[in-house]
């Protein structure tokens, strides 16, 4: 149902060089009423670290194809402009704001697609140097998968049994694991969902306290799935059952960032300049470079992250430039 006519929703400056803005979902009782928020903004040095504060989790998620076409309600907290106005958000999103949304509770949520002023890219640039540690200092991080075309809780089904069977003995290593064809087809269903192909998903998945994937009405602890991937190795050859183990590993010991260029050249983004941007997350803070989106293209990027990578080892200047050839 369309709104009536409401003025467009317009950003306002962050309130701090590491402030992030949190969606406040409002509560409703009915899964197809209206879509309503605000936006606040946290100091995440100052506030986030507050015990007594709202905190918020994350949202990791494909944004799709289809264009910003339905309305999100942006209600002021602004006492001298208390008039609402309204965000146009794309479909994906609109459908798992509907699924996390609470009857009787505000749901305190970080979705880039909302929370970053994507037209402005000096912002943009400075809020991607923040997002490791916005998906680290999340409480949990829900990753949407879609809605269920039917298969999301017989999927999800298996991996609870291959978790409950799949261990051995002394009930420490995955043992090796035959499975149905049934059941290969359930599961390379669903690593062949777009998410798991999606570049940005890589650090988000890696830095997560607590993630759980959900598929529509169907949720799985993200550790079920990674517990029962080293067993699958023999049935399941899929680039996103790799991505996903290197990701842990990621998360475990840091990885250079041509080591990560090179493990996870398979996925993708829409623009070239993510290439870099999305692995930021996880790559020493002496690897990190600011990426201005209104000035730098993919050559600039790719230049100064060339020179910096041989002002660190100029022994390794040619391997270094041989691998940002592969890569740009």
């Amino acid at each position: 149902m369309d709104l009536p006519t409401v003025p467009g929703y317009e950003y306002k400056p962050l309130i701090s060089a590491d402030a992030v803005r949190v969606v406040v979902l409002e509560p409703a009782a009915s899964f197809e009423s209206t879509l309503r928020c605000s936006l606040i903004q946290y100091s995440r040095s100052i506030e986030l670290g507050l015990s007594d504060r709202q905190h918020y989790s994350a949202v990791s998620y494909t944004w799709g194809d289809e264009p910003a076409s339905r309305q999100l309600l942006v209600t002021s907290n602004d006492l001298e402009h208390p008039e609402d106005t309204m965000l146009l958000i794309r479909p994906h999103v609109d459908s798992f704001l509907r699924h996390f949304r609470k009857a009787h509770k505000t749901v305190y949520l970080w979705v880039d697609a909302i929370c970053l002023n994507q037209q402005d890219g000096v912002e943009k640039g400075q809020q991607i140097q923040l997002m490791g540690d916005i998906f680290k200092t999340a409480k949990k991080v829900h990753v949407w998968l879609g809605e269920d075309e039917g298969l999301g809780a017989k999927t999800f089904s298996v991996i609870r049994k291959l978790n409950l069977s799949g261990t051995d003995r002394e009930g420490s290593q995955p043992k090796k694991t035959t499975l149905s064809p049934s059941d290969v087809d359930l599961l390379s269903g669903l690593l062949q969902k777009p998410w798991f192909t999606r570049r940005w998903v890589i650090q988000e998945i890696a830095l997560a306290r607590h993630a759980v994937l959900h598929w529509g009405e169907s949720s799985l602890e993200n550790s079920w799935l990674l517990s029962i991937l080293p067993a699958m190795e023999n049935s399941l050859d899929l680039y996103s059952a790799r991505m996903l183990l290197t990701a842990r590993e990621a998360s475990i010991r840091p990885l250079g960032l041509l080591e990560l260029l090179w493990r996870f050249d398979g996925s993708e983004c829409g623009d070239r300049r993510d290439r870099v941007a999305a692995l930021m997350g996880l790559v020493s803070a002496s690897q990190r470079i600011a990426i201005d989106y209104n000035a730098d293209d993919c050559k600039s990027i790719y230049a100064r992250l060339a020179t910096q990578l041989i002002n660190e080892s100029p022994a390794s200047a040619q391997l270094t430039f041989v691998h940002l050839l592969a890569f740009g």
